[in-house]
């Protein structure tokens, strides 16, 4: 499941002022979604985009992408010092931060770009500790009308300071009405005088230890989905279990303990057995013919190199055996 699978075309209900809060791991899309599905919308309306990142990589990998797709020049060398192309600019928090100390910049902004997108948004906290600057990004926050979009892989509770900070309103007290599996929406009090609604876009609901796999690609990301929804208590038991059998769960697996969960509490031993279920199956190893071939003269027949390949197995079971043996010798 990715950003654009889950979000499908509800963008085009987003409106100025309003404040999207996305949270997904590596690899579900983020970017991409900003990229092929938000940005044609924008330009459709003859609106600008702001694309603020962190990361110096990520920022040159998107200024590719831009060009390649307005047919310009794609070069690094070229890129290096350009930053607005047709309808999206492509900006450092740290140029961000320094502009805005220039008197009028964010009245500026509010006058040219109707959509801005915080990649990384998580920067506003690494970074709040030990670089005083950063009250010129709070600033810009705060005083941006366009509708804001924020991503992170690990928003927590950054998504209620950003409100205190932008609206003044504490939401952690405000109910958050649940529009699906993956969105849940929040409308401001009606003492605001320009309509506002918060947006919380969350592909996951993981424990930090299993977003931090998924972000490592330890733990493929559809089955991370999957394990989303399983109850904070549950995830628990599930990590003890992966740490004990030194495993990951299947796809399939995922969505059987996703499926018990919704009829009860996920127990160790239910884990266990939907763990163990797969482990009779007939056991099928296929080796790449091109690999095999390094090690072989050209010459070998297909039962020639079977023969070798299971006198090894032989050899390395038995040496496991002796090498056992003696550890139960030494105690």
């Amino acid at each position: 499941m990715y950003v654009s699978e889950v979000i499908k075309d509800n963008y085009e209900n987003w409106n100025v002022g309003d404040c999207i809060f996305l949270e997904a791991p590596t690899g579900a899309g983020k970017t991409t979604f900003i990229l092929k599905e938000l940005l044609p919308f924008v330009n459709s309306l003859n609106m600008e985009l702001l694309y603020l990142s962190n990361r110096f990589l990520l920022k040159e990998q998107i200024k590719q992408e831009i060009a390649e797709k307005q047919d310009l020049p794609a070069e690094l060398t070229w890129l290096e010092n350009v930053e607005e192309f047709d309808g999206i600019t492509i900006m450092s928090y740290q140029k961000l931060q320094l502009l805005c100390q220039q008197e009028g910049y964010i009245w500026e902004m509010n006058r040219r770009y109707q959509y801005v997108v915080c990649d990384e948004i998580h920067y506003l906290l690494e970074d709040s500790a030990f670089n005083p600057q950063i009250i010129w990004l709070v600033k810009f926050l705060k005083d941006i009308s366009s509708c804001l979009v924020c991503i992170s892989a690990t928003l927590g509770e950054l998504k209620e300071r950003i409100v205190w900070e932008k609206y003044g309103v504490n939401v952690r007290y405000m109910k958050w009405v649940r529009e699906n599996d993956f969105s849940e929406y929040l409308m401001f009090p009606k003492r605001f005088t320009t309509p506002m609604t918060l947006i919380y876009i969350h592909l996951t609901e993981l424990l930090p230890v299993l977003l931090d796999m998924a972000d490592h690609k330890q733990l493929p990301f559809n089955t991370a989905v999957e394990l989303s929804y399983l109850k904070k208590e549950e995830q628990d038991i599930l990590l003890q279990y992966m740490g004990n059998h030194e495993m990951v769960p299947s796809m399939k697996q995922a969505q059987e303990m996703k499926k018990c969960s919704k009829e009860h509490l996920l127990t160790y031993p239910e884990i266990d057995r939907i763990c163990c279920q797969g482990k009779t199956e007939k056991l099928q190893v296929k080796l790449p013919e091109k690999k095999l071939r390094m090690f072989f003269p050209e010459s070998y027949t297909k039962e020639q190199i079977e023969e070798v390949i299971f006198k090894l197995l032989e050899e390395w079971a038995d040496n496991k055996e002796r090498v056992h043996n003696d550890n139960r010798g030494c105690d």
